[in-house]
């Protein structure tokens, strides 16, 4: 598992790569947030599940859900289905505004994937404790 520390140090070592990363440390060093620890789960499980949301969210919900936010959660399974990695860390940061989904190799801890979701269809997810 990361601690809150380690998952800044992390980030900062990708913030040139990816804007999205860049976004995600911008806004949690300016804010106070919400850090779960996460879960460790086999690649493929987090892929099945995170897809199955997505179908779902762009069949049934698709008209709560901004285009931006469904982008970046393609763009996450994209990168979490070129991963080698077989087991995952998944790691959850809510900001005011986001709540931003890592996904780490849990052996090197190299982040794999990042998304985020707008707490609007979150606080729907936390009724259920699904996230």
């Amino acid at each position: 598992m990361l601690d809150f520390e380690e998952v800044k140090r992390f980030l900062d070592k990708k913030i040139k790569n990816n804007p999205l990363v860049k976004g995600c440390l911008d806004t949690i060093t300016r804010e106070e947030v919400v850090f779960r620890k996460g879960i460790i789960k086999s690649r493929i499980e987090l892929l099945s599940l995170y897809d199955f949301r997505l179908k779902n969210a762009k069949k049934y919900r698709i008209d709560i859900f901004l285009k931006e936010e469904l982008d970046s959660w393609e763009l996450g399974l994209d990168n979490l289905r070129k991963s080698e990695a077989e087991i995952m860390l998944l790691n959850s940061i809510r900001t005011s505004n986001r709540c931003y989904l890592l996904f780490w190799n849990n052996d090197s801890f190299e982040l794999e994937a990042i998304f985020w979701l707008s707490n609007k269809q979150l606080t729907a997810m936390d009724k259920n404790d699904n996230i």
